[in-house]
């Protein structure tokens, strides 16, 4: 799967999780989660649905917040896991 599939499916998933969010409005790859509302409970409801849109298994040594503190952090997770 190409890194644009990757990002795309990502930024949808969050964007889910995200109120008071437009349609257009961009996530920055760069720009911690948090600063978007994202939190904790948030970030587990997008792991579960990560698993159902990429064909991985996310065991508990992921669960590290390095791994979803910025998209492109979630980005190279995925990679990384596929």
């Amino acid at each position: 799967m190409e890194r644009k599939q990757i990002r795309d499916n990502l930024v949808r998933l969050l964007k889910a999780q995200i109120e008071d969010i437009s349609v257009n409005e961009t996530i920055e790859d760069e720009e911690p989660l948090e600063n978007y509302g994202i939190n904790s409970v948030a970030i587990l409801k997008i792991l579960v649905n990560i698993e159902k849109v990429f064909p991985i298994s996310i065991d508990d040594d992921d669960f590290d917040e390095r791994n979803f503190v910025t998209l492109n952090a979630m980005i190279e997770f995925v990679e990384r896991k596929l």
